[in-house]
């Protein structure tokens, strides 16, 4: 560390990168934990409002942010539970196979249910999350926050298709 007391760029990176992750946490165990992860993901709004301007210096991101991520992984589900019908052709393409991680009434029938989805979209997730805070643009954040949610439901209806899982209810 120079004398000053500044940090050097590679210091500065890793404090962001921590920074980063801890930003993300909540989002990403909302992948993974039932019923506990949707309830702490809602701190993603005040989490970007504090911590934002650290990932992110150069913008000004506001909780606006944080409330787009979480949007993004949890409005198809409450769409899907709250209008089944209204949607009309639209609930073809919402993503909404994780609406058990929501209200837990159903679970997966097999351990690679449970883990490969979680795994397949905390990666995706991780990836535009990293690719958002090196290249320093905030909506890459909630956007890999959706493709996260894509990326879930598209791995749990291939493995129903192929007979590798599904759930017990």
């Amino acid at each position: 560390m120079p004398a000053n007391g500044a940090q050097t760029p590679p210091e500065r990176r890793r404090g962001r990168g921590r920074t980063a992750a801890l930003l993300m946490a909540p989002l990403a165990l909302s992948f993974v934990v039932p019923l506990v992860g949707p309830l702490v993901s809602l701190a993603s709004p005040v989490m970007a409002r504090s911590l934002a301007p650290t990932v992110w210096p150069e913008r000004r991101p506001q909780a606006w942010l944080g409330a787009a991520a979480f949007m993004a992984v949890w409005l198809p589900v409450l769409l899907r539970l709250f209008l089944p019908f209204g949607l009309g052709v639209f609930s073809l393409i919402i993503p909404s196979e994780h609406w058990w991680l929501l209200l837990p009434l159903c679970g997966p029938s097999t351990s690679i249910t449970f883990v490969l989805p979680s795994v397949a979209a905390l990666t995706v997730y991780a990836g535009g999350s990293v690719a958002s805070v090196r290249r320093g643009q905030t909506v890459l954040w909630p956007l890999a926050a959706l493709i996260g949610t894509y990326t879930y439901s598209v791995t749990i209806l291939l493995l129903e298709a192929t007979d590798l899982g599904g759930f017990i209810c």
